[in-house]
């Protein structure tokens, strides 16, 4: 425990020994509620206590579109009540509130310069976001969950009564399907059926409840079909459809145990700047001129903003939707609608065929920007580096001069304590003077300077006035050196320039990452196929069916079963040549043999023979999926780390030890 004895009691280290406490208070209670409340059926009070405050928080204006958009969000999902949905847009709308202010104030107790605390906003509203994001992914896993049991109790009731439509009435399923099974059934019964199982895929986002729909609402139209060996379509649909829900079941288990709550290491690198700082200059006052320069006050910039991205980076790799339908921002997309910022957009973005090879860029990156869009943010960004870097320099000088002006501790390697006996204020007072006579061009001789020292601390030793002598060398020279020098301007052009490219790398990486969503949604085909085969459709109708169950995939079905009609030949070969994944290239040109040769079942009839194989050629493709994005994170997750040793610890150590080595070797050669 004598580390202690290094340590200062001041607002800071109070905070750093508190806010962990606090937030681990706060976990645990988010932690046990949620459960007790996935537990209980009615309404707490506190859940009443949330409805009541959604309607407050509807008439702020400050907070209405946010409260508002959390409700759309949980609405899409469509396995909420009402009540419900407002209870949890309230909590959402307090978490983010809640985190964003306890950041922002810890942010200001931490750092004394506006740069920081920007950043540090930035994350204040990074977090929340995030968490939230991944709360609301979390739900997934729950209708996963539930759907596993609901169609396992659907095949039993079916092999019961024979009927689709009475064994959905008596299907026993979790409170969250309750809305989408009973909808499901409405679908069945009406009579204009195909409209509302179109509408049914509209209100549910979750693709095997939309397989589920697809598979009953073809058997309740056309009726089951019994193989030689007795087995129902229907059944063994689902019991594909089972062995599906397992492995997706299985990938998001895998999912949470690799990852974890990862992505919060990035930030732990932020309140160890002031740690190592205090700790440094504690005990090593020369550090004081790397910390409180320019070049230390940029080191610890850089290391927020390096934390604010790979927290960025890490979350959303981290959430089981890594790659969002709609990637755009919301600030831009709102910006860009203003006719004078997207004249001027126009104005500077490619045009004619540089455009076009753009435009099919986003296009293949699966992208709803509009080109306009993308250049709002990289000029958007790019202002933001300049900005940031200009006003990072300006704030090192101003809030390095202040520190130094009030500084008296020596800015030798190591700390003494012979100025100890004397009034802080004393010191000061004759630092001051020495400062203004230099100022005024007077240049002190080594008695004047002595008289000086001698007159404020009377009692030093030679060896201390000489240790005296070289601090205040040291701290004028240090004083002088705190201005604004020319290549601060080349360097801020220079990291606006990597802000320009931001948007362009984000898209590269989107593009990397839909080739991942390609491989495993190709798995995800073979499986429907599986499906379609078992229940006696024709090609144009299983081409219909995938184009309305695929994500990555949905245009290129689409397109395919638009063109069917006129030439069936032309439609599948334009659909080959836009994949570039062999297998799946087989697999159209097995859907070309079920033109006029084969049938379907005739034509996959391996993938049925081989549903184990695919079953675990899938479970090791999604494996090792995860795995290259763990690795990836991990990676990631170091660099602030790797910055805090390196930049923060490291240098100063060894350029203050360079400083005094050669400070040492002139006073050999001066003997």
């Amino acid at each position: 425990m004598d580390f202690l004895k290094y340590i200062e009691i001041t607002p800071t280290t109070i905070l750093l020994m508190v806010l962990p406490l606090l937030m681990m208070c706060i976990g645990v209670f988010t932690l046990l509620y949620n459960k007790k409340g996935n537990h209980k059926k009615d309404a707490s009070k506190l859940d009443h206590f949330f409805y009541q405050l959604y309607f407050e928080f509807r008439k702020t204006p400050i907070l209405k579109k946010y409260v508002l958009k959390m409700k759309r969000q949980l609405q899409i999902m469509s396995v909420f009540t009402k009540f419900e949905v407002y209870v949890k847009s309230a909590k959402y709308l307090a978490l983010t509130a809640t985190i964003t202010t306890g950041t922002i104030i810890a942010a200001l107790l931490l750092f004394d310069d506006i740069v920081s605390v920007l950043l540090c906003s930035a994350i204040a509203y990074m977090i929340p976001t995030t968490l939230i994001e991944k709360r609301i992914s979390r739900i997934n896993y729950i209708v996963y969950f539930q759907l596993k049991y609901a169609v396992e109790s659907l095949r039993l009731e079916y092999m019961r009564c024979n009927n689709v439509v009475e064994a959905l009435e008596n299907v026993e399923c979790g409170n969250r399907l309750v809305h989408i099974f009973d909808e499901l059934h409405r679908v069945l019964v009406s009579a204009n059926g195909e409209l509302r199982l179109k509408e049914f895929y509209e209100i549910t986002p979750f693709r095997p409840i939309q397989t589920l729909a697809q598979i009953c609402y073809h058997i309740n139209n056309t009726g089951d079909e019994v193989d030689k060996y007795g087995n129902s379509a229907f059944v063994e649909s689902l019991l594909v459809m089972t062995s599906d829900i397992n492995q997706e079941l299985e990938r998001l288990n895998y999912q949470r145990t690799k990852f974890g709550k990862i992505e919060y290491l990035c930030l732990i690198p932020i309140p160890c700047i002031k740690l190592v700082e205090m700790f440094l200059i504690k005990n090593m006052p020369g550090t004081v001129l790397i910390y409180k320069g320019p070049v230390g006050y940029v080191i610890h910039v850089a290391i927020i903003l390096v934390s604010l991205i790979t927290y960025t980076v890490v979350s959303r790799i981290n959430n089981p939707v890594s790659l969002k339908t709609d990637d755009r921002i919301e600030v831009f997309k709102r910006m860009v609608r203003y006719k004078l910022i997207f004249k001027f957009m126009k104005n500077i973005s490619p045009k004619n065929r540089k455009r076009f090879r753009l435009e099919n860029k986003l296009r293949n990156a699966f992208s709803k920007k509009t080109v306009e869009e993308l250049y709002l943010e990289k000029l958007t960004y790019a202002l933001l580096g300049f900005v940031i870097l200009i006003t990072t320099f300006i704030s090192s000088i101003t809030i390095g001069r202040n520190f130094i002006l009030n500084n008296v501790q020596s800015l030798s390697m190591l700390a003494s304590d012979e100025m100890n006996a004397y009034e802080e204020e004393d010191i000061l007072a004759m630092d001051n003077e020495y400062i203004a006579n230099r100022d005024t061009g007077y240049i002190y001789e080594e008695e004047d300077l002595k008289t000086l020292i001698i007159s404020t601390m009377p009692e030093l030793t030679d060896l201390q006035i000489s240790d005296q002598m070289k601090r205040l060398e040291d701290k004028y020279r240090f004083l002088k050196s705190l201005y604004f020098r020319w290549y601060f301007i080349p360097i801020s052009f220079v990291f606006s320039m990597i802000g320009w490219v931001l948007p362009d790398q984000s898209i590269r990486t989107r593009m990397k990452e839909l080739k991942e969503e390609e491989e495993e949604e190709f798995l995800q085909i073979q499986t429907l196929m599986i499906i379609l085969m078992s229940m006696n459709c024709d090609t144009m109708e299983a081409i219909e069916y995938l184009s309305q169950l695929t994500r990555v995939h949905k245009e290129m079905f689409q397109y395919c079963y638009h063109s069917y009609a006129a030439d069936p030949v032309k439609a599948l070969e334009n659909m080959e040549e836009k994949t570039p994944i062999p297998d799946f290239k087989r697999f159209i040109n097995k859907l070309k043999l079920t033109i006029d040769e084969l049938s379907l079942a005739d034509a996959f009839s391996d993938l049925k023979m081989d549903r184990e194989h695919i079953c675990r050629e899938r479970d090791v493709v999604l494996r090792d999926i995860i795995d290259r994005k763990r690795n990836k994170c991990g990676g990631l997750v170091k660099v602030g780390f790797i910055m805090v040793i390196m930049l923060l610890f490291m240098f100063p150590l060894l350029y203050l030890g360079f400083t005094e080595m050669m400070n040492g070797i002139k006073t050999l050669q001066g003997i």
